[in-house]
């Protein structure tokens, strides 16, 4: 009986409050050349504005954005987060983005935004040039910008394809997730199952996990390969890619999310490690 009562019960809140999150990202990346150390910190309001035909409509905006290491492709990752700075979407039922409606105004904000932007690329005119019309052709296109979002550490937590799925009846849902261009221009796919492993009695509150690892059968093991052979004058056989990823949430009793973690481990043998923890957490105003 229980189960047929919480047969449904992860729907998509709409409660038109704002809720305010802490978001912080701590990343560690080593090779054989280098150790990269970085933390993001910032200050999130996502807000349920309406429901209508198209899906469900939120604001998101993202204040007080600090990074701590800006060198080199961290310099870059820092510039296009602005991107994500004020976002207007939708999601559909299951709360995976479908849509962006506010690209325009998007564009215009990062035209005069990126002038004043201190990058690396400055002293490249070439790769600025190629750089900025990347950012146009994303710009231009929902499908790309939808994964672009769908693919950065704050939207994966704010919006997670988790509702509509009756998941206490089936108790493991299986889903994917890809991570493009992770390796040079090689997509890392990654394997998901998804669970509610609890549900307060009390609070109704309820605990989701995402574990996964990397989609052999998706990933183009020979491109990746590619890019450190070149590198580091090895045979393709010395490059074995392995990949841990997890997303933990705490839902609220009206399904919104409390607090999330997702942590990834990605490892090629001897000669590469990246690893990083995200949190996002519901302050108490």
């Amino acid at each position: 009986m229980v189960l047929k009562t919480l047969q449904n019960n992860l729907l998509l809140s709409e409660d038109i409050k704002t809720v305010s999150y802490d978001f912080w990202v701590t990343q560690h990346i080593k090779s054989t050349e280098s150790v990269v150390k970085n933390e993001i910190k910032a200050e999130v309001q996502k807000t349920f504005v309406k429901k209508d035909e198209l899906g469900y409509l939120f604001s998101v905006e993202v204040d007080q954005r600090s990074q701590s290491n800006r060198e080199g492709a961290l310099g870059i990752d820092d510039a296009i987060s602005f991107l994500q700075k004020s976002v207007t979407l939708y999601t559909n039922i299951h709360g995976e983005i479908i849509k962006v409606v506010n690209t325009g105004q998007i564009k215009e904000d990062w035209d005069r935004a990126y002038k004043t932007m201190d990058t690396d690329l400055d002293q490249l005119p070439s790769e600025k040039d190629a750089f900025l019309k990347g950012i146009d052709a994303l710009l231009s296109d929902n499908v790309s910008f939808v994964s672009f979002l769908q693919k950065s550490e704050l939207y994966t937590m704010l919006f997670p394809p988790i509702y509509g799925h009756d998941i206490l009846e089936k108790r493991v849902i299986n889903q994917k997730k890809s991570f493009d261009n992770f390796f040079d221009t090689t997509t890392l796919p990654v394997q998901l199952e998804t669970s509610l492993i609890g549900v307060n009695p009390e609070t109704k509150g309820k605990q989701v996990v995402r574990s996964g690892y990397l989609d052999t059968y998706r990933f183009d093991k020979m491109s990746a390969a590619k890019m450190f052979t070149e590198v580091y004058g090895i045979h393709e056989s010395a490059t074995g890619f392995k990949t841990n990823y997890l997303e933990t949430y705490d839902l609220l009793h009206d399904n919104s999310v409390d607090k999330c973690t997702t942590m990834m481990d990605v490892t090629v043998k001897d000669l590469y490690n990246y690893r990083h923890i995200s949190k996002l957490i519901k302050k108490n105003v």
